[in-house]
């Protein structure tokens, strides 16, 4: 190893993005007015802090130990895409993607005939109802919805990676289209999901920008601050906006729905969390709903320390939304047997614990950090096109929401792999094995092996 390789060493940033996300889970936990019971609280959060600490560490070993081995001083990068084929990939995901929402509203509102006229929360209760009381899809419909419904998170992955080769009008469209589809999504299942998840795999994007050496996000200083702060604040009003339609379904003040809620979530409100009810009354109603998205962020922790103190661990929940949709298809048995706190967050490193002990809560710190570190060598891979970038960005997405929930258990995350498989397929029947690299003029192509494979 020589020592320029060595001095010259950064981490990537994509590591950086992953350690600001357990940064902010905690504070979160510190700067809430809830608190959360305290037989166990020495135990969890000392094991959270080793978990997420040790992931990291592992993670900047691997990705130091393996730029410092084998820097790239040659770089292969299959068939790079031509920028028509990129635009069009771009808009065939988007177009695709809006014929599966389609179906899945006709299924919803057609076959399943659920009533939206009361609400989003109420909808959300009849067609968990309905899943409930049959067996198997509900229609053919809602298997064409789930099967391309969710490809736009595939265009919006390739339209971040190249968003300065595609044109102002694929750009719009991206982002107008994309709003829509994001909306109606989680206007028909009733919550944040999906919107967690595109914002997820928004930042995972900009970590493989970050790996190739490009701006994360694309754009000048003040436009890149304007577009992820309107980002933030939409997804923010978003979810006080669902708990407002969920107290307004109750008929429920404020402050005694999200006290409710604190209280299913495994939280107390503390006095300063009281003391907001003498602010103007939309002020104080909103603090509410902003303290409850929070804990809704963060009561994963309090769940964790909930299954800490039971004696017993009945069901499993690692792969429980995998395992229950395979049975819908015959495939594998029916997740028959709930956990003990069905219908809360429980985190990645709680649900390896759940289900394996602390062995296995260990061994996921391991393996999350080791495939974190791996994403560059991934990407790296000169044929591997979407499956590479889908990869990757599965792997990042898992460590963004493993304080909260194991990605792969996120109703629209299988999906988006689905999407991904698909565009990716489509690129390669049009000759292009390659999301990386565009066919540009040679001025704008880097061949610095620091950015080409970080």
């Amino acid at each position: 190893m020589s020592a320029g390789i060595a001095s010259d060493w950064r981490p990537s940033k994509h590591i950086r993005l992953y350690a600001y996300t357990w940064v902010g889970y905690f504070a979160l936990l510190v700067l809430l007015p809830v608190s959360y019971g305290s037989r166990e609280a020495a135990l969890a959060g000392s094991g959270l802090l080793l978990w997420a600490a040790g992931s990291v560490a592992i993670a900047y070993f691997v990705d130091y130990k393996l730029r410092a081995r084998q820097p790239v001083t040659c770089v292969t990068v299959g068939l790079p895409l031509r920028i028509p084929r990129l635009e069009r990939m771009i808009w065939i995901a988007l177009l695709t993607s809006l014929l599966g929402f389609v179906s899945l509203a006709y299924d919803r509102i057609g076959v399943q005939a659920i009533d939206f006229s009361q609400g989003i929360a109420v909808a959300r209760e009849l067609w968990r109802q309905a899943g409930e009381e049959r067996t198997g899809v509900s229609s053919p419909f809602s298997v064409l919805g789930y099967l391309f419904g969710f490809s736009f998170f595939a265009a919006t992955a390739l339209a971040h990676l190249q968003w300065e080769l595609i044109s102002r009008v694929t750009r719009w469209g991206v982002i107008l289209i994309t709003i829509v589809l994001v909306v109606g999504n989680s206007l028909l299942t009733g919550g944040r999901s999906v919107v967690m998840v595109q914002l997820a795999c928004m930042a995972a994007t900009a970590g493989i920008r970050g790996i190739l050496g490009m701006q994360m996000m694309p754009g000048r200083g003040v436009r890149i601050w304007a577009a992820v702060g309107l980002v933030i604040i939409t997804s923010i009003g978003y979810s006080l906006y669902v708990f407002s339609e969920r107290a307004a379904a109750g008929n429920i003040l404020p402050e005694r729905y999200v006290v409710n809620t604190l209280d299913y979530l495994g939280g107390r409100p503390s006095d300063s969390f009281y003391e907001l009810q003498q602010m103007p009354e939309f002020v104080a109603g909103t603090s509410q709903f902003a303290i409850a998205a929070g804990a809704y962020l963060s009561h994963s922790y309090g769940t964790f320390e909930s299954v800490l103190d039971s004696d017993t661990t009945p069901g499993s929940v690692s792969f429980a939304f995998i395992r229950q949709l395979l049975s819908r298809f015959g495939l594998g048995e029916d997740v028959t047997q709930s956990w003990l706190l069905a219908g809360r967050l429980l985190s990645f490193p709680g649900a390896l614990w759940y289900d394996y002990g602390w062995w296995g809560f260990y061994a996921g710190a391991v393996v999350t950090g080791l495939l974190i570190g791996l994403i560059p060598r991934i990407l790296a891979v000169p044929t591997g096109g979407g499956l590479s970038v889908a990869v990757a960005i599965l792997i990042f997405i898992s460590g963004l929401l493993s304080p909260l929930v194991p990605a792969i258990d996120v109703l629209s995350v299988p999906f988006m792999l689905i999407g991904f498989f698909e565009i990716d397929l489509l690129g390669r029947l049009w000759g292009s094995n390659n999301w990386l690299y565009v066919s540009r003029p040679f001025r704008l192509a880097s061949m610095d092996s620091k950015e080409v494979a970080a």
